[in-house]
């Protein structure tokens, strides 16, 4: 299947928390590609939030309970290679659950699911 290109999600300005990315509608591969936003506040992290339905979501965690964490560099696409991007719903969210980072205007990224 050739990629589909989505724009999103988003976090609005002043939330650290982004918008659900419906990956229901994925191939086999889910997503593959995270382009970050070309600005971005502070040195936050990315860290994860996954659903099944869309509506109870959970941390997106390590065997080991360590949080998922990408390191966002501006402006840059990040190639993922892991199953955990197959199926569902995520939402970025900048920082940690522990250490949220506010984002001081809405950031947009672009996604790549196949």
């Amino acid at each position: 299947m050739a990629a589909q290109f989505i724009s999103g999600p988003v976090i609005l300005g002043r939330e650290s928390l982004s918008d659900a990315l419906d990956l229901t509608n994925a191939d086999d591969g889910g997503l593959r590609r995270i382009t970050m936003p070309a600005q971005w506040t502070g040195a936050a992290w990315l860290t994860f939030q996954f659903s099944l339905d869309g509506g109870n979501y959970h941390e997106v965690v390590w065997p080991d309970g360590n949080p998922i964490i990408m390191t966002v560099v501006p402006n840059s696409t990040a190639f993922l290679r892991s199953d955990i991007w197959r199926v569902g719903f995520f939402k970025f969210r900048s920082g940690s659950v522990t250490n949220p980072v506010i984002q001081a205007a809405t950031r947009t990224f672009q996604c790549a699911i196949y």
